[in-house]
């Protein structure tokens, strides 16, 4: 993040652990690291992200034994957090389709939360275990998913890996905010050049 000083311009990282949530902070040189935290006690941070498009607004996808699996956001560069009131997760009919084998598609993690093109400044991405692309419009508040991937004619190859069968990571072309690269391990590597709509093998 930074200010409007050269001189008072820090760098933060956001840490994610199995016992929560730390912020690093450190000046330009980081030389010396500040460690403030753990932030979400008790939850296993799977990713956590500064939002470049603002550099206030940060996201956690959290994990606990009891309460399961959540979103969290901050308003204040990580020091508070709140739940958001929905997480990406398919529907119960989408659990039914037959096209997908009758797996489980239950919720079970949130792998990756991440922001979309600058051009849109409340739109959030997450991929999810099951794997799985799911999109907000509204910040984390509400969630749809992203049928182009999902019910892809691939699916059916997609097989777990040793960590899952989760889509892990996701990538906005800055230069072109159609363009979308998304992975899944293990299935492959994804990408949309009409903002999701469809998608082709990378």
């Amino acid at each position: 993040m930074g200010s409007s000083s050269k001189r008072s311009r820090r760098v933060l990282l956001l840490v994610g652990t199995r016992k929560g949530l730390f912020l690093a902070s450190s000046d330009l040189d980081r030389r010396k690291w500040s460690v403030e935290g753990p932030h979400l006690a008790g939850y296993e941070i799977y990713h956590a992200v500064l939002d470049p498009r603002d550099c206030t607004t940060a996201y956690a996808a959290a994990h606990h034994m009891v309460w399961g699996v959540h979103v969290h956001r901050s308003d204040d560069c990580g020091r508070t957090w709140k739940k958001t009131p929905a997480v990406p997760h398919y529907d119960q009919h989408d659990d039914d389709n037959d096209d997908h084998d009758g797996a489980d598609r239950t919720l079970k993690a949130i792998w990756y939360i991440g922001p979309a093109h600058a051009d849109a400044p409340n739109t959030v991405f997450a991929g999810i275990e099951p794997a799985g692309l799911f999109v907000s419009r509204d910040r984390g508040c509400s969630w749809d998913a992203v049928d182009g991937l999902n019910d892809h004619p691939t699916n059916k190859l997609w097989q777990p890996s040793g960590g899952g069968l989760a889509l892990h990571s996701i990538q906005v072309d800055p230069r072109d905010s159609r363009r979308i690269y998304a992975a899944i391990s293990a299935g492959g590597v994804y990408r949309s050049d009409d903002c999701g709509a469809t998608w082709t093998t990378a």
